[in-house]
């Protein structure tokens, strides 16, 4: 099973003459951005889905709710808050569904959190690949060592990273990007599905508690939240359940974005 992201030094560049940059002018509106904005904007929904759960468990105001979590803000003592509420409003069979989306929720925001507050950036030896490096990284270069850190955007270099820091780098391949985004569009949409199995019994909700019973055991739902390692059976898209269309059913990536593919 291959491991991602690779370091930078994986790869055959020329220390000497190859440029990284990690200037937000570089790769703002860079195709391969799009893959970083579904993972974000599909963790994002899935969060406002958790909220509306965690009221139901709860059997409070959605507002109330939404500032109790805001205030928790520790990732782990929040995961462990809703758990908690869904453990003690749950029966056994809706709570096994419960950890499973949650799980790979965990993953999904683990992800998301890497690519809004770490440093992205690109190499043209790489056309196909964004890189990403710890801000921390980049704070100690400032900090420590400002000659370290130049900025040359009239040359559309940016800001390059010193030579011995390139182990730092860690490169996301558009394989990896799509797997990525296919498996935040994957984790959005069983969110929602567990929202509505949850939810007043219906046709619509009914089909979605099947579906998720049949799914439970896939390799997106057992991926450990920690696990670096892509899953060894790529995920199928969803399909509407029972012929009913799930309100909300995600959509693959924009087709214009595949011509990248090496």
């Amino acid at each position: 099973m291959a491991v991602f992201p690779k370091p930078v030094t994986a790869y055959d560049l020329d220390d000497e003459k190859d440029h990284t940059s990690f200037n937000p002018e570089t790769y703002s509106g860079h195709p391969l951005m799009e893959y970083v904005n579904i993972i974000i904007g599909r963790s994002t929904n899935c969060d406002m889905f958790w909220t509306c759960m965690a009221a139901r468990f709860l059997k409070a105001d959605y507002d109330v709710a939404y500032e109790m979590l805001r205030a928790i803000r520790a990732d782990n003592a929040r995961n462990d808050a809703i758990r908690g509420a869904a453990r003690a409003a749950l029966n056994d069979a809706d709570y096994e569904l419960y950890v499973a989306v949650r799980n790979a929720s965990v993953h999904l925001t683990r992800q998301r959190d890497i690519f809004a507050h770490q440093c992205i950036g690109l190499n043209p030896k790489l056309p196909n690949a964004l890189l990403v490096i710890d801000s921390k990284v980049i704070g100690r270069i400032v900090f420590f060592n400002p000659d370290g850190y130049t900025e040359r955007s009239e040359q559309r270099i940016g800001r390059e990273i010193p030579k011995e820091h390139r182990k730092d780098i860690y490169v996301y391949e558009i394989t990896d990007l799509e797997d990525l985004a296919l498996m935040a569009t994957i984790t959005e949409y069983m969110v929602v599905s567990l929202f509505q199995a949850l939810g007043p019994p219906g046709a619509a909700n009914d089909g979605a508690r099947h579906w998720l019973f049949e799914h439970r055991q896939s390799p997106l739902y057992v991926q450990s939240p920690t696990q670096k390692t892509k899953p060894k059976v790529r995920p199928e898209w969803p399909q509407p359940v029972h012929g009913h269309e799930l309100e909300g059913t995600p959509r693959p990536p924009p087709p214009y974005l595949m011509h990248l593919r090496v």
